[in-house]
């Protein structure tokens, strides 16, 4: 567990993950991660359709 939870740091009351290619990563519930994604997909980028267009 203490391997674990060394990747893991609070900064005020938001948990984030410590990566290699970025220095912190936002954890974020279920619920929230969803409403990103379709944010990302549904919104301004939903028509790109790729590098070869």
């Amino acid at each position: 567990m203490k391997k674990l939870a060394a990747w893991y740091t609070m900064v005020g009351d938001k948990l984030y993950k410590r990566g290699f290619s970025a220095p912190m990563l936002l954890c974020v519930s279920e619920v929230e991660a969803r409403r990103i994604m379709e944010e990302i997909h549904g919104g301004s980028y939903g028509s790109h359709i790729g590098a070869r267009s």
